[in-house]
């Protein structure tokens, strides 16, 4: 999976998407009201601040602000991306397999050629990524993305997608009771990955993108205290 994706939608947009993924709506950060504020197309990347879905200390689904991808203890560079395969045997993910979350976005990119493309739902509709939160060794909470092998539709592209924790639709206009799962820190991670791995995605498609679409770190304001670990 490439370094990049992108998150294109308005405060009420996202409020609505998730409650319908989620089967309700998470809290969303101070700086993100219930209104139809227009959260700008960004392509987030590396170390960028951007929302992600989790649960908080008190046991809340919520949205908050958190950078992406932890040092790695070798060279600090950032761990963005996890494979799934070997979630429960790398020492900088394992620890972490019990504080789960969801990274909404609109697409990834994936560079290609002299172009680059937006890979998403056919239907435009938002994605979940499904990756690990936690802090780093200087206590700096973080999340990465967990990544799987490409969807036939998309493999010649890329052989990597993220991992999507998005279910079909059109066989439940209410909960969807993976993302629940998933989130749930009480589900056992090796049920939780199994569940993960066995999920198909929804449709997808490629698009021609530019990089005229400016890159937001501070996405939402003011991060939330308390809700990153």
């Amino acid at each position: 999976m490439c370094s990049r994706y992108e998150l294109s939608v308005n405060a009420a947009e996202l409020k609505a998407m998730l409650a319908r993924l989620l089967g309700a709506p998470p809290a969303l950060p101070p700086g993100l009201a219930d209104t139809a504020a227009v959260v700008p197309t960004a392509v987030v990347r590396p170390t960028d601040r951007a929302p992600v879905v989790l649960v908080d200390n008190q046991g809340a689904i919520v949205v908050a602000r958190v950078p992406w991808g932890w040092p790695a203890p070798w060279d600090g560079s950032p761990l963005f991306n996890a494979r799934i395969e070997r979630l429960d045997e790398a020492p900088s993910f394992r620890p972490h397999l019990g504080r789960r979350c969801l990274v909404p976005a609109t697409a990834w990119l994936e560079g290609r050629g002299q172009g680059r493309l937006r890979l998403g739902r056919a239907d435009g509709g938002l994605v979940l990524m499904a990756g690990l939160y936690g802090r780093d060794a200087a206590g700096r909470p973080a999340f990465t993305v967990i990544t799987r092998a490409a969807a036939p539709a998309i493999a010649h592209i890329h052989p990597r997608m993220p991992a999507l924790a998005n279910e079909d639709e059109a066989a439940d206009s209410h909960a969807h009771p993976f993302a629940g799962l998933w989130l749930d820190p009480s589900t056992d991670a090796a049920e939780a990955l199994a569940r993960l791995a066995a999920l198909p995605p929804p449709a997808l498609i490629a698009r021609a993108a530019t990089d005229a679409a400016p890159t937001t770190p501070d996405l939402f304001g003011a991060a939330p205290d308390g809700r990153e670990s």
